[in-house]
């Protein structure tokens, strides 16, 4: 994971996204890059959203410089 940011509003800490997010990335097959937007659910914890492709996100407060390593990686010819 290079970078983690919550929706403005959104409940939960940033912290707590990022080890659940870590830990469903360690846990099933991603592509190379890939955006997973996750949200708490109150009285359940957190579940996965959706996942997106590197430049199809915004970035929601992530660092930038992460975010544009993540789409050249995502771009790199295999």
């Amino acid at each position: 994971m290079r970078t983690c940011a919550l929706y403005e509003g959104g409940e939960g800490s940033a912290p707590e996204a990022e080890a659940f997010l870590g830990a469903f990335a360690r846990a099933h097959p991603l592509p190379r890059t890939c955006v997973l937007d996750a949200a708490l659910i109150r009285g359940r914890g957190w579940a996965l959203l959706e996942a997106n492709a590197s430049w199809g996100a915004g970035l929601n407060g992530c660092d930038p410089a992460q975010a544009i390593a993540c789409i050249a990686e995502a771009t790199r010819p295999v």
